[in-house]
């Protein structure tokens, strides 16, 4: 049986604390935590069985076999120069951020001593608290760039989550990430408009999001089981300019705060739409003169 590699965490946020617990359910040896809260480390660190936390990472982190700085992006380089700056970095060890944004190459200070550097971006959305730490990495994404080797550990702890690795090359991480966090902000936005809509069409903002959700469940279904082109439904789709322009009408008599939201989603629903082949001509031309 292979052994687990030891592994730190210098940063004890919501991605940090979930890859803290679920690592730890899964049998690897946490050597520290560091968090410029050293009571949330010492809290995280009970809770994962770590052998050391606080403030400071350089107790541990040159002994750790991968150590993972999970701070937000604009800390990213100045933890790593930190960290280097005490020797706390060895050859052979796997130094990891979690930043889906940025790539490995910002760790540069700790490649300087020998570290494989590594991009190591769980593509999940994380809201707080412990989450069910061990199942909320099963089954998603974790969206990997850097160094040969370090790439090759990277895998393996996505597998150990029972996740699925995908390795990008540098360039493309500002657009992947662009990508998911319009995939993810973008559909809070998305239900925070509609049911405001709901709620000015008189539905009780409660019931609303009640009602939103099991349409939202429906479209996602819809979209694993025939693809994007096929979940897309509607008005715009059918090519039904009348419906559009009794929309139109009702958000600028009784909505306007959201006419902007919808003409520039519908525009997008529009390219889909001509995208799956179903709208005429002439209704493309008329739906795009309508929502412009």
């Amino acid at each position: 049986m292979t052994t687990k590699p030891s592994l730190g965490f210098v940063g004890a946020g919501r991605v940090g604390q979930a890859l803290v617990l679920a690592f730890s359910q899964r049998g690897y040896p946490i050597l520290g935590i560091a968090s410029k809260d050293a009571s949330t480390a010492e809290r995280l660190k009970e809770k994962a069985h770590a052998q050391s936390a606080g403030a400071d990472a350089s107790s541990f982190s040159k002994s750790t076999d991968v150590l993972f700085l999970a701070v937000p992006d604009q800390a990213i380089k100045a933890v790593c120069d930190g960290i280097a700056g005490k020797g706390g970095f060895r050859k052979g060890q796997v130094v990891a951020h979690t930043s889906g944004a940025l790539g490995a190459g910002i760790l540069v200070s700790a490649k300087m001593y020998g570290a494989s550097t590594l991009a190591f971006h769980p593509l999940q959305s994380f809201s707080g608290g412990d989450q069910g730490a061990a199942s909320i990495f099963s089954g998603i994404y974790f969206v990997l760039q850097g160094d040969g080797e370090a790439v090759e550990v990277g895998k393996d702890l996505a597998h150990a989550l029972d996740g699925f690795p995908v390795v990008i090359g540098e360039k493309g991480k500002a657009l992947y990430h662009a990508g998911a966090s319009l995939l993810s902000n973008g559909l809070v936005a998305l239900v925070r408009e509609g049911t405001r809509m709901f709620a000015e069409a008189g539905i009780k903002s409660e019931e609303a999001v009640s009602m939103a959700l099991p349409l939202l469940r429906g479209t996602i279904f819809n979209i694993e089981q025939g693809g994007v082109l096929e979940a897309l439904t509607g008005p715009i789709e059918r090519g039904d300019t009348e419906t559009v322009k009794v929309h139109l009408k009702a958000l600028l008599d009784e909505y306007p705060d959201g006419l902007c939201f919808y003409r520039t989603l519908g525009m997008a629903i529009l390219k889909t739409a001509q995208e799956k082949g179903n709208v005429s001509p002439a209704a493309q031309a008329e739906l795009s003169h309508i929502l412009k």
